[in-house]
C-alpha cells in the first residue's frame, strides 16, 4: 500500500546557470575585399625599379583566393603600403598559395613581405625570421596592424627614430627605408597622427653602438589613443601580451617605447614587469645609440578586448585575465577588509562619469537610494587617470556588483572575478558599441553580463532634438556611416535613470526600471561572498556611499513600496535555457504511486503543471528518461498518511548520473545554487529525490547529509520512503596516508574501452617520479567511496589527467595546487568550457598540454593530414553530434611525447613545491 506525504512548499529542478558555463561561438562573415597595391615595373634582370604606376591598382579579392604581393622599395623615401592584405597567421608568412602556380619570395629588394604556405609548413615568427634570412620583413596582412621584423643585428639612433640593420645583408640595393608608426591602429589617422614616425633602414649607421644588448628589442608606441583607459588595454597592454604569446618571447625582450608618458610608465609598472625581465627604455630621451640582436615593431591586435588562442599558443582573454589578478591581487598577500559577517549586504561598485565628458548619470543620488534599498552597499568610483591600478583593481576585484554607463570606463570588466554581476547602461545609439567592446568580452571572462537600455525619455537628447526627431528615433539611419555624427550620442549625450518602481510587474520592471535591474543582480551576486581580497579603505575617486547624504535636503523617509501581490500557488518559470523551476506555495501532498503533487485546500480554480525536474531540459532524450511529475491545485487530494511541517526540493537522480561530472554539474552543484538562492539561511528543509539509485545514496550520502540532516524520501521506493543517510563519522575501509616530504601528484588514469586512456602510462608515471614527485595512479569508478577521493586529492599537491569526468575531482584540490589537464585533439573548447574556467575560479595553479598529431591515435586510423586531425573546429563545424563526438572523445587514445611533456611537468613540480613551502610542506 503506498504512502502520501505532506508537504508544506514544493520546488522542482534545481539549476541556476552561471555565465561561466556558457560556449560563444564567433562566426567570421567574409566577403569580397578590395586590395590596394602600388604597382612596380620590373623587367626581367633589372634590379633597379621603375617608379609606380601614378593610379594603383584595384583587384577583386575573393575569399576563397589568396594573392601574393611583391613590395620592393628603391630608397628610405620610397615606402609601399598595402592596405589590405588577405589574412594570415602572425608571422611573416602573409600571403597564401596561388592556384594556379606557387609564388617564391621577392629577392630584389632587402623587404620581404610574401611567403607561400605551399613553400614551407607553417611555423612560429621567430622561425620564419631565420629561415628568410632578410634584414627587414614584414607581416602586413592584417586590417588593424602591421609587424616590421629586424632579424639580425639592429642599431637604434634615437636623435633621428631611425632602426639600422648592421649584420650581413643579401639584399640589392643595400640602401632602402621604410617608415612606420608602431601603434595597432593602421587605419586610423588620427590616432596614427599622435604616434612617433619610426624609420627602418638597410643604410649603414652614422655611429656605433653606445649601449649593447643580449635580447631583442620591442618597439611600441602610447601615443595614439593611450589616455583612454579602454585603449590604454587594447591598443598597449593587452596588444603587448598577445604580441609576446604570439612570438613566444618568454619576457626575454627590451621593452622600448616611443610617445613615453611618465604617468603611463609608473601606472602600469608592475604589470610591464610581467612581460619582461629587463629595465624599459623611453626612446624619447635617450642621447646614446642602442644595439640589439634584433628588433620586432609594433603590436598585434585581435579586436575589441579580444584574444584569439589560434595566435597566441592557446592564450585566451581569461589568461590575460589571470595575470592581472596575479600581479595586482596574489593569493595570500592582502588581507580583506570587506565585511563577510552573516547578513552582511553585497558590494556593488557604480562606475561615475563627470566634468562634461558625457553620458553623466544625472540622477545619481537616487539611483543610489534605489541601490541601497534593494539591498547593496553602494560604492561610488569615480575614475582618475593617475589611480593607482591595485587598489582599484582590489576594489573591484572586491565587490560583487560593477555597474556603468557605456564608456572606457567598462574596461574595468577586466578587474572582476569570474561570475561576478556586471550591468552596463546602455545610452540610445550606443547598442552596437556596447554589445561589440564590452559584452562580448565579458561573457568569455564567465561575467553574469547584464544590460540595461534607456528609453528615448531617460535621455538628455530629448530635450535638445525633440522625442520624434531622427537623433532618437533611428540613430543608425541619422549617423549613416559616418562616424563624426555619432558623436552627438558620446559626447553630448546624458542619462535620467527612470526610478518607477513597478513592483507589480517585476519582468517589465526589471527592462523599464533601474531599481528592478539592480534587484535582479543580487541573487546572482550575493554567493560571491567569499575569499575577497585586500580593499583599501583611501582610494583617490572613490566614496563609499551614505545613504544619509541622500536625504540632507528631505529628511523625511520614503513611502514605504506598494505590497506585493500574493503569489500562484502554483507557478513555473520556463524562461530558462537549461531548467525549469516549480513552486507550490502551500501545504502540498505527494502521491508517490503516480508522481502526483497536490497543492492542498486551493483558493482558486484548477491548475495542472507538469515538470521533469532535471536541469538540461534542452537535450531531449535524456529528459525522455526523467520521472515526469504532476502538480495539481484543486481540492480532491489524497489523505495524508507521513506528516512534515518542513518545505522540500524535489529532483531527479537519473540523467547522466554515473558520470562523475554530472553528478557535480548537473546535481549537487545546482542544489547548492538552488538552497542558497532560494532559502534564508538556516532554513531546514527535506530532499525528495527520484530516481535516486542505492549505489548513488550509499556514495553521496554524507554529501547529501550536509545539505539536510533528514531521512532523504525516494518517491519510486514504497517500502524505504524515509531513507537515512548514513552519519557522519562513520567507520571507512579506507584511509589517506598522511603526505610524505616529496610532492605529491595523483594521476587520474582511464581504463578499458572508455577512450582517452594514455597508452604509456607507466612511462608518465616514471617521468613524473624522476622528476620528484611522489605519484599516485587514481581509476576512479561509480562505487569509489567519496571519503575516500576526497581525502587523496585533497592531501595532493597536484593532479593530472586526460580530459573527461574523472577531473571533476580537481573540486576536492586545495586552492594553490597544481591542475594538469591533458586535451586530446578535438575536445580545446570542452577542456575551457568544463575544467579551465571552474580552476581558475576555485585559485588553482592551471595547467594545459594540448597534445600533437603524433600523439592521438586517431592519426593511425584516419592520418595526419586528415581534416578531423589538422582543423577540428570546421570538420566538425557547429554540430556537435554523437557520430562526432565518439571520434574525439571515445576513440581517441593518446601517448604522450615524454620530451616535450618533461618541460610540462618541471614546471608543474616547480608550482607544486612553491605551494608546499608556503603551506608548510602540506
Amino acid at each position: 500500500m503506498s504512502s502520501n506525504i505532506c508537504l508544506s512548499i514544493l520546488l522542482t529542478d534545481t539549476k541556476k546557470k552561471s555565465a561561466i558555463h556558457f560556449v560563444l561561438i564567433q562566426e567570421e562573415v567574409r566577403g569580397v575585399g578590395w586590395m590596394r597595391i602600388n604597382q612596380y615595373n620590373l623587367p626581367d634582370g633589372d634590379s633597379n625599379l621603375k617608379q609606380p604606376r601614378s593610379h594603383p591598382t584595384q583587384i577583386p579579392v575573393k575569399p576563397d583566393k589568396h594573392l601574393t604581393v611583391n613590395l620592393s622599395l628603391l630608397s628610405r623615401s620610397n615606402v609601399s603600403e598595402a592596405s589590405s592584405i588577405p589574412k594570415s597567421r602572425p608571422g611573416l608568412i602573409v600571403s597564401e598559395k596561388r592556384e594556379e602556380k606557387p609564388a617564391s619570395s621577392s629577392t630584389h629588394s632587402g623587404i620581404v613581405i610574401n611567403k607561400t604556405r605551399e613553400d614551407r609548413p607553417a611555423r612560429s615568427p621567430l622561425h620564419s625570421i631565420s629561415e628568410v634570412k632578410r634584414p627587414i620583413t614584414c607581416d602586413c596582412s592584417h586590417n588593424d596592424y602591421d609587424l616590421w621584423f629586424i632579424n639580425g643585428p639592429a642599431l637604434l639612433d634615437p636623435s633621428t627614430s631611425t632602426f639600422f640593420t648592421t649584420g650581413p645583408t643579401i639584399s640589392t640595393p643595400p640602401d632602402f627605408a621604410v617608415k612606420f608608426r608602431p601603434y595597432p591602429r593602421k587605419t586610423d589617422e588620427r590616432a596614427k597622427s599622435k604616434v612617433n614616425e619610426l624609420t627602418l633602414t638597410s643604410a649603414p649607421p652614422r655611429s656605433s653602438c653606445g649601449i649593447t644588448h643580449s635580447s631583442p628589442a620591442m618597439v611600441f608606441s602610447t601615443g595614439g589613443y593611450t589616455g583612454n583607459f579602454y585603449h590604454q588595454f587594447n591598443d598597449g597592454l593587452l596588444a603587448l601580451y598577445i604580441t609576446v604569446n604570439s612570438l613566444s618571447l618568454n619576457r626575454d625582450v627590451i621593452l622600448t617605447v616611443t610617445n613615453w608618458s611618465d604617468w603611463w610608465a609608473q601606472k602600469y609598472a608592475h604589470l610591464l614587469l610581467r612581460f619582461t625581465k629587463h629595465p624599459i627604455i623611453n626612446m624619447d630621451n635617450q642621447t646614446r645609440t642602442h644595439c640589439f640582436p634584433s628588433a620586432i615593431v609594433g603590436l598585434m591586435t585581435h579586436g575589441p578586448l579580444a584574444v584569439d588562442p589560434t595566435l597566441t599558443q592557446h592564450k585566451t582573454l581569461l589568461d590575460f585575465h589571470a595575470l592581472l589578478e596575479s600581479t595586482y591581487s596574489p593569493p595570500g598577500k592582502h588581507v580583506s577588509t570587506l565585511d563577510k559577517s552573516k547578513g552582511a549586504r553585497p558590494q556593488l561598485v557604480l562606475v561615475n562619469r563627470k566634468n562634461g565628458v558625457g553620458r553623466e548619470i544625472l540622477n545619481l543620488k537616487e539611483a543610489l537610494k534605489a541601490i541601497e534599498e534593494v539591498g547593496f552597499k553602494a560604492i561610488v568610483f569615480e575614475p582618475k587617470r593617475n589611480g593607482a591600478v591595485g587598489d582599484t583593481y582590489r576594489l573591484l576585484h572586491g565587490s560583487h556588483a560593477m555597474l556603468a554607463v557605456h564608456g572606457a570606463a567598462m574596461t574595468h570588466l577586466l578587474f572582476l572575478r569570474v561570475g561576478m554581476v556586471l550591468g552596463e547602461i546602455v545610452p540610445i545609439g550606443t547598442d552596437w558599441l556596447a554589445k561589440t567592446f564590452y559584452e562580448k568580452p565579458a561573457r568569455v571572462l564567465g561575467l553574469e553580463y547584464m544590460k540595461y537600455k534607456i528609453q528615448v525619455n531617460e535621455s538628455s537628447l530629448a530635450d535638445e532634438y525633440g522625442a520624434n526627431d531622427l537623433v532618437l528615433k533611428n540613430p543608425p539611419a541619422f549617423v549613416n556611416g559616418d562616424w563624426p555624427k555619432a558623436k552627438v550620442y558620446m559626447k553630448t549625450q546624458n542619462v535620467k535613470l527612470d526610478m518607477i518602481m513597478d513592483k507589480r510587474n517585476s519582468k517589465i520592471a526589471t527592462v523599464l526600471c533601474l531599481a528592478f535591474f539592480v534587484y535582479f543582480f543580487i541573487l546572482l551576486a550575493i554567493h560571491l561572498r567569499s575569499n575577497v581580497p585586500y580593499l583599501s579603505k583611501d582610494i583617490p575617486g572613490i566614496e563609499v556611499f551614505n545613504r544619509n547624504n541622500v536625504f540632507q535636503k528631505d529628511p523625511t523617509p520614503p513611502s514605504p513600496p506598494p505590497p506585493l501581490p500574493r503569489p500562484k500557488q502554483i507557478n513555473c518559470d520556463r524562461s530558462h535555457r537549461f531548467y525549469d523551476l516549480c513552486t507550490i506555495n502551500g501545504p502540498t501532498v505527494l502521491d508517490p504511486v503516480n508522481s502526483t503533487l497536490y497543492l492542498s485546500a486551493p483558493r482558486n480554480s484548477t491548475t495542472v503543471e507538469k515538470i521533469r525536474p532535471y536541469p538540461r531540459k534542452w537535450e531531449k532524450p535524456i529528459m525522455a528518461g526523467i520521472q515526469e511529475f504532476t502538480l495539481i491545485s484543486n481540492s480532491k487530494s489524497p489523505l495524508c498518511q507521513a506528516q512534515h511541517n518542513l518545505p522540500a526540493i524535489v529532483f531527479s537522480a537519473e540523467g547522466y548520473t554515473g558520470n562523475f561530472f554530472h553528478d557535480f554539474n548537473d546535481g549537487f552543484i545546482p542544489l547548492f545554487i538552488t538552497v542558497n538562492s532560494v532559502f534564508p539561511d538556516n532554513q531546514d528543509f527535506i530532499l525528495v529525490i527520484s530516481q535516486a539509485r542505492n549505489w548513488w545514496i550509499s556514495k553521496y550520502g554524507d554529501l547529501l547529509h550536509t545539505y539536510s540532516k533528514h531521512p532523504v524520501i525516494i518517491p519510486e521506493n514504497e517500502t524505504s520512503t524515509h531513507y537515512k543517510a548514513y552519519n557522519h563519522g562513520q567507520n571507512h575501509p579506507w584511509k589517506s596516508d598522511p603526505p610524505k616530504p616529496r610532492a605529491r601528484l595523483v594521476l587520474a588514469t582511464r581504463n578499458g574501452g572508455v577512450g582517452r586512456v594514455i597508452s604509456n602510462q607507466n612511462e608518465v608515471k616514471h617521468l613524473a617520479e624522476e622528476i620528484g614527485f611522489d605519484v599516485i595512479i587514481f581509476e576512479p569508478i561509480p562505487q569509489t567511496p567519496l571519503q575516500q577521493a576526497y581525502a587523496l586529492i585533497n592531501s595532493s599537491h597536484a593532479m593530472v589527467g586526460v580530459h573527461g569526468a574523472g577531473l571533476t575531482h580537481s573540486l576536492f584540490l586545495r586552492p594553490g595546487v597544481v591542475f594538469m589537464q591533458v586535451v586530446p585533439i578535438g575536445a580545446d573548447w570542452l577542456a575551457e568550457v568544463c575544467y579551465a574556467k571552474s580552476a581558475r575560479a576555485m585559485g588553482l595553479e592551471y595547467l594545459e598540454y594540448r597534445i600533437g598529431a603524433e600523439e592521438s591515435s586517431l592519426i593511425d586510423k584516419y592520418g595526419k593530414n586528415s581534416l578531423l586531425i589538422k582543423d577540428p573546429a570546421t570538420f566538425r563545424g557547429q554540430n556537435w553530434l554523437s557520430a562526432i563526438m565518439d571520434i574525439y572523445l571515445k576513440e581517441q587514445n593518446v601517448k604522450i611525447d615524454l620530451i616535450r611533456f618533461r618541460e610540462y611537468l618541471k614546471e608543474a613540480y616547480k608550482k607544486a613545491t612553491e605551494f608546499m613551502e608556503k603551506e608548510g610542506a602540506s
